[in-house]
């Protein structure tokens, strides 16, 4: 399902003419083969794995371990971007709720 939503969104781009010129095809066949190629090894060692140990819910905790990390991620660079905002003196946008400023 998946790949059908990005197929048929990617051919929508490419028909309406929004590919920006010939380097993004380039970066595009890159990306598919090293997502084909991910995807395939991917498939293979959870099925080894699922095989191993007939437990299907090491699906649910590789699942839940890359949420997990990728929200630890996103929190860390959230902050980092921040404090380095603040290093910067970029205006944050916070101001007091009665100020008319």
């Amino acid at each position: 399902m998946i790949l059908f939503t990005a197929s048929s969104t990617t051919l929508q781009f490419a028909i309406n003419g929004q590919f920006p010129g010939e380097l993004q095809f380039d970066y595009m066949a890159w990306f598919a083969f090293v997502g084909f190629v991910g995807g395939f090894c991917g498939l293979k060692c959870v099925g080894y794995f699922v095989k191993k140990y007939k437990r299907e819910s090491i699906m649910v905790y590789m699942l839940a371990t890359t949420i997990g990390l990728s929200a630890l991620a996103m929190g860390f660079i959230g902050l980092r971007s921040t404090l380095a905002d603040i290093e910067s003196g970029v205006h944050l946008g916070f101001h007091g709720i009665c100020d008319n400023e």
